[in-house]
C-alpha cells in the first residue's frame, strides 16, 4: 500500500470522528427504540388489565343494582307510595324508577310492586293489593309482637 499523503491521513482521522459519534448516535437510538418497545408493552399489559377489571366492576355494580331494585320493590310490595319510598331509600323518585325498570327488565314478569303501581295509576281510590297484604301484615305482626321491618 502506498503510503498516505497528510491530506489523506487527516481526512480519515476526521472521518473516524464521524464515524465514531454515529456508532454512538446508532447505539442511543437502539435503546431508544428498545425503552419504547417495552413501553408498549406494557402499556397493552395494564389495558388488557383495565379491560378485565372494567368487566369485573361492571358485573359488581349490575349485582348491587339488582339488589337495591329489588328491595325499591319491596318496598312498594308491602303497600309503600313511590314518594314515600325515594324519600325512605334517600334517592329520588327518577332513580327509584330506574330501578324499579331495571327490576322490570330483569324479570319478564311484572313484579307485584309493578302491578300495584299499575292499579294506584288507573284507580288511585281503590285500596291496592300491596297496602292490603302491608296492612295483613301489620296486624298479624302487631298480634305476636313482631316487627313487620318498616321504618317510622
Amino acid at each position: 500500500m502506498a503510503s498516505l499523503t497528510a491530506a489523506e491521513r487527516r481526512a480519515r482521522e476526521q472521518a473516524a470522528k464521524y464515524i465514531d459519534r454515529n456508532e454512538q448516535l446508532l447505539a442511543a437510538a437502539a435503546q431508544f427504540f428498545g425503552a419504547a418497545e417495552e413501553a408498549e408493552r406494557i402499556a397493552a399489559k395494564f389495558d388488557r388489565q383495565r379491560a378485565k377489571l372494567a368487566e369485573g366492576e361492571a358485573a359488581e355494580m349490575e349485582a348491587c343494582t339488582a339488589a337495591k331494585a329489588q328491595a325499591a320493590t319491596a318496598m312498594l310490595d308491602v303497600g309503600a307510595k313511590q314518594p314515600e319510598a325515594a324519600a325512605r331509600l334517600g334517592i329520588s323518585t327518577a332513580e327509584l324508577r330506574r330501578l324499579l325498570d331495571h327490576a322490570a327488565s330483569a324479570d319478564p314478569a311484572p313484579a307485584q310492586g309493578e302491578a300495584a303501581q299499575a292499579q294506584a295509576a288507573a284507580d288511585p281510590e281503590a285500596p291496592d293489593a300491596a297496602s292490603e297484604s302491608g296492612e295483613a301484615a301489620q296486624a298479624d305482626a302487631a298480634a305476636t309482637g313482631q316487627s313487620v321491618g318498616h321504618w317510622q
